[in-house]
């Protein structure tokens, strides 16, 4: 069973049982839109990634986790000049790491890569990052395999290959958004 199979199906689990019902709150996420968010996304994990052309898939799972968010933003009118500059951010990052991929074997780089972009959506969409974080890890997922493919590295790519990295980078932001949420100024200083 792999991370994003226990987060998927320990998401839902958790706020129907009341856990994270502050969390998603704070987050501006609502309550039926997040457990079938995470309750398609398992079902279509189960799905294997659909061959397209003869070096071209598409992984369901993951086109569903980072394509439904921003589907949800554009329904919501959240798009904001914030959002666009933290996609072209991403990008950038994106790129970068495809050179450094190239350049050097960085066992680490999927690491650095859910660290950056929740950096940049907890930075530019404060509260709201993780509604805006799958999008960014779509967007980091599709302009790295079009850099893979304009520089040759590979024959074949999976687009959308990113079921893992969604999860960690939601889980991740998600906390930070309750964080973030919390009045800090108001809480009592410990006792020593």
């Amino acid at each position: 069973m792999s991370i994003s199979s226990v987060i998927m199906l320990g998401l839902p689990v958790l706020y129907v049982t009341g856990s994270l019902r502050k969390s998603t709150g704070a987050a501006g996420i609502g309550g039926a839109c997040f457990v079938l968010y995470f309750i398609i996304g398992i079902l279509l994990s189960l799905i294997p990634p659909l061959s397209v052309s003869g070096g071209f898939s598409v992984c369901l799972s993951g086109a569903f986790m980072c394509i439904a968010p921003f589907v949800y933003l554009l329904v919501l009118k959240d798009l904001t000049f914030r959002f666009y500059l933290s996609a072209m951010i991403t990008v950038l990052v994106s790129v970068t790491a495809s050179f450094l991929d190239i350049t050097y074997t960085i066992s680490v780089l999927s690491v650095g890569l859910i660290f950056a972009v929740s950096v940049i959506a907890v930075l530019f969409m404060k509260r709201k990052a993780p509604l805006y974080a799958p999008v960014l890890i779509g967007i980091y997922s599709v302009s790295a395999d079009i850099m893979a493919l304009l520089t040759e590295t590979v024959r074949s790519v999976t687009v959308f290959d990113v079921a893992d990295i969604v999860c960690l980078c939601f889980v991740i932001c998600l906390a930070v958004s309750y964080l973030l949420s919390r009045p800090w100024h108001k809480m009592p200083l410990a006792q020593t």
